[in-house]
């Protein structure tokens, strides 16, 4: 009968059911184990501080800059124009409005039994 082991509290349970691993999960010392786990990672992150320049010490991440699409949008170089913002559009879901009574919206097929009109 296969086992199941708690990598928080370093033991095996005697079955492999849900129920014995939830059992096992809902327990206090369970529930210490994964605290305590992840206390050590709470602990170096909040070890970090700022720098004057906005880079965490001891981070792995880069700095977030403007180019990089940070705080404000696009890149703005001196001398550049800003453009205006396009046209509102319809949120999606929202048909367009119909055409006037007897006419057919674009590209929908004509009614059953009706010929296509003649080409020259």
């Amino acid at each position: 009968m296969p086992r199941y082991f708690c990598a928080f509290c370093d033991a095996y349970l005697t079955h492999d059911s849900a129920s014995v691993r939830q059992q096992h999960n809902l327990g206090f010392k369970h529930k210490a184990n994964v605290r305590a786990y992840y206390a050590a990672f709470d602990a170096q992150i909040t070890s970090c501080t700022l720098t004057p320049r906005g880079v965490v010490a001891g981070s792995i991440y880069a700095p977030i800059t403007p180019a990089a699409g940070g705080v404000g949008g696009g890149y703005h170089q001196p001398g550049q124009r800003f453009s205006a913002p396009p046209p509102p559009r319809a949120p999606p879901g929202i048909m367009p409005p119909l055409p006037p009574p007897g006419v057919r919206p674009p590209a929908m097929p004509p009614p059953p039994g009706v010929r296509p009109p003649a080409m020259p």
